[in-house]
């Protein structure tokens, strides 16, 4: 057991406070899962466009393992969470003032640092791919990753739907869409100065509806790198702070089996509703926000997601999201060559077996690289000092 419990405090997520709310770690594994599901998915899929049960659909497996996309707005809901969480609190719960300097300059020194360690692997990589480039071909990487350190990648080149779009690293543009709510969180929390409970959370249900039809009626082209087309998920994430604080927070809510029940059949329902019209999108962020207080209300779900190495791997989910692509060619050929072959199969049970199995491989690098480049900026210096100092008394 001193192995196991010293393995996972080694990928335990550090943070400033020290507080940490384990369900929703637990909730970003479902996150970095879909998405790596969905990314081993392409090998042996045709990312269907259309769901199954429509005539030119794929098949069922097909949908569920390419609807794993949405992982990315799952994290959107868990980043509007957490961001809104400390100017909530000041508000609503007699929380510390939330000094504007300090939130930028913790999102930087959190998250930078690991995501230029990520672009400099990112580059060794695509010069050991092109190892005989031309010095035109370096610049181009060079360039990149310019763009990529800046966060204006997607301003400078568009996004990854346009033909001949090339990016060091496919996933950054979310981290792209990420910063830039990071830049107005801080106006939109003002949203909770309003202390009526209930005009609040209509004010904010009916912000999401509307921003959510503005851009379903305009042409996604132009704006495709940017926050706006994303910007109802964040927002949903606001409203659940909100909830939390106000329902959850001085009394922990009642935990049923009736929970459970609405938990699964909304994760089960959720990509149903995808990439189908205005509505269903609707349909799918109320479910998600089902599913999300199922999370902590639910008794078997509130122990899935409150599991300690369930939470363990939710919080290296930023290390998993950047280095995942990298690491899956490789993982592939390893089990190629040691068991699978290299005869992609087209039976749905061989299908899951190699992506369970080149799925949960991604992990130990995964880790090893969380280790070394993401928890050592997990916490400021001001209180890795204060630790350093008590140890020494």
């Amino acid at each position: 057991m001193r192995v196991f419990d010293r393995v996972h405090a080694a990928i335990a997520r550090a943070t400033s406070s020290g507080a940490v709310i384990p369900e929703i770690d637990g909730l970003r594994f479902i996150a970095i899962a879909a998405v790596v599901v969905f990314h081993i998915g392409g090998r042996y899929f045709e990312q269907p466009p259309v769901p199954f049960w429509q005539p030119d659909g794929g098949g069922i497996t097909e949908w569920y393992v390419y609807a794993g996309f949405f992982g990315v707005q799952l994290f959107f809901v868990i980043s509007g969470f957490v961001l809104a969480l400390p100017f909530a609190q000041a508000e609503l719960a007699a929380g510390r003032p939330v000094k504007l300097r300090t939130y930028f300059l913790r999102r930087v020194t959190r998250l930078h640092p690991p995501y230029l360690i990520c672009l400099g692997v990112c580059l060794l990589s695509w010069l050991f791919i092109d190892r005989r480039g031309s010095v035109a071909e370096f610049s181009k990487y060079v360039e990149h990753l310019v763009a990529h350190a800046f966060y204006v990648h997607g301003f400078i080149y568009g996004h990854f739907g346009m033909p001949g779009f090339f990016s060091l690293n496919n996933v950054m543009w979310s981290l792209e869409v990420e910063v830039q709510f990071y830049l107005i969180a801080p106006i939109l929390a003002t949203i909770f100065r309003i202390r009526q409970h209930e005009l609040r959370r209509t004010i904010m249900i009916l912000t999401i509806i509307g921003v959510h039809t503005v851009i379903a009626l305009i042409p996604r082209e132009p704006i495709a790198f940017t926050v706006i087309p994303s910007l109802y998920y964040f927002l949903l994430g606001f409203l659940f702070v909100d909830v939390y604080l106000v329902d959850w927070k001085s009394k922990p809510p009642s935990k049923s089996y009736s929970w459970d029940v609405i938990g699964f059949a909304s994760w089960l329902l959720i990509p149903l509703m995808l990439a189908q019209s205005h509505f269903r999108d609707l349909y799918s962020m109320a479910l998600i926000f089902l599913a999300y207080v199922a999370a902590f209300r639910g008794v078997l779900l509130g122990r899935f997601f409150a599991n300690r190495w369930i939470v363990g791997l939710g919080g290296m989910c930023y290390t998993i999201y950047l280095y995942h692509t990298l690491l899956l060619g490789a993982l592939h050929e390893f089990w190629n060559t040691i068991l699978f072959g290299y005869d992609i199969p087209t039976d749905v049970s061989s299908i899951l077996v190699q992506i369970a199995v080149v799925g949960i491989s991604v992990v130990p690098p995964s880790a090893l690289l969380f280790i070394a480049f993401e928890k050592p900026f997990m916490k400021s210096r001001r209180k890795q000092a204060e630790q350093t100092k008590t140890i020494a008394s």
